[in-house]
């Protein structure tokens, strides 16, 4: 495929960089958020609503991946030679580590806390296998009884918006969208979404309603959303050559973001908007701090996304009630541990034979 060229700045950058670091630091705050409100299902004490009403440390963080892998994964298009070398790199990062999780979830999880398997009849197994397919989160009933969220792995959702995310990108790139004039439809088409999402969240007042108010909300919004957030990601990468991150621009978007916090309506922009160029500011702009040359070594954020919520409930059953400060503790051990296994044993393998399938794909910069 004719693939654009990358902004002069994405190719100095290089590794050079803090999305380590900041992956690390969102997949924590999903914890933070979910310790809060999943130990009695009150979200009231969930600290960043306490402090504006509007939304959670796990929503800003779901989002700031978002943001953040718009910039990567558009990255990642550009420098790759052809459509087929792009998929595979996708699917191995990201698809052995969801399966592993997945069935860890539905296996470990109910045997644990409810001492048996739920009744794996032929209806229930081809809804889990259906399920893995689409990359979903799992959903089998029966399970978790006396639990406020009785599900296996409340986290797994965001997976599948993420690969179509990623589908909806290599679409984007195929047709000339990442170069020359016809790139403005990136942040446009970011724009309009956004305003679609306020005007929905203005008809719709779930915002605090919890972790159970998701089934309540439509794909639609859902879409609007995490797209938007994604292509701002990928507007950064594209203008990156043009926009200006300057200190005084940071103090007056952090600001602005924390007043418009206050807004049901205007939140999710502010954090797209304001939050991911605060995001890129620490990204680009920052020195590289430690904990990222680790991340780049040892990348833990996946993983901890993808076992804190079984860890969650797994430590819930053996203490409960538990205090949130002290879920967050155990949760955040627990998933660090597994978040290694799942890099050494998984991702890392996984990620090593992508290499191999891809010898003459040109090296990202």
């Amino acid at each position: 495929m004719d693939n654009p060229t990358l902004p002069e700045s994405a190719v100095k950058t290089g590794r050079d960089n803090n999305f380590g670091a900041l992956r690390l630091i969102l997949a924590v705050l999903v914890i933070v958020s979910h310790s809060s409100e999943i130990v009695d299902g009150n979200r009231s004490r969930e600290l960043l609503t306490m402090g504006f009403g509007t939304l959670s440390f796990g929503e800003v963080a779901v989002d700031g991946f978002f943001i953040l892998s718009g910039y990567l994964i558009a990255k990642s298009f550009i420098s790759t030679k052809n459509i087929w070398q792009y998929y595979v790199k996708r699917i191995l990062r990201i698809v052995p580590g969801y399966i592993v999780a997945f069935l860890a979830s539905i296996l470990l999880v109910p045997v644990i806390c409810d001492g048996s398997l739920p009744p794996l009849s032929f209806h229930v197994l081809a809804s889990l296998l259906n399920q893995i397919v689409h990359l979903a989160g799992p959903n089998i009933p029966g399970i978790l009884h006396g639990f406020p969220y009785p599900v296996a792995n409340g986290s797994l959702w965001t997976i599948s918006w993420e690969f179509k995310c990623y589908i909806l990108a290599s679409l984007l790139g195929l047709f000339g969208l990442f170069s020359g004039n016809r790139k403005i439809i990136v942040p446009i088409t970011c724009v309009i979404l956004l305003a679609i999402d306020a005007y929905m969240r203005s008809k719709l007042n779930t915002t605090t309603e919890g972790l159970g108010h998701a089934v309540k909300v439509s794909n639609v919004e859902i879409f609007c959303r995490l797209w938007a957030a994604f292509q701002f990601g990928t507007s950064f990468l594209l203008y990156s050559d043009k926009l200006k991150v300057t200190r005084p621009a940071v103090l007056i978007s952090t600001i602005a973001m924390l007043v418009l916090l206050k807004s049901p309506i205007l939140a999710g922009a502010a954090v797209t908007l304001l939050g991911g160029y605060l995001l890129f500011y620490v990204a680009l702009h920052c020195k590289k701090l430690k904990i990222s040359s680790f991340c780049d070594r040892i990348d833990l954020s996946y993983g901890i996304y993808l076992y804190a919520w079984p860890c969650a409930m797994i430590a819930l059953h053996f203490y409960r009630p538990m205090h949130p400060a002290l879920l967050f503790v155990v949760t955040t051990l627990l998933a660090i541990a597994c978040a290694f296994g799942s890099w050494f044993v998984i991702e890392k393998p996984f990620m090593s034979l992508s290499s191999l399938l891809n010898r003459s794909t040109k090296p990202a910069t």
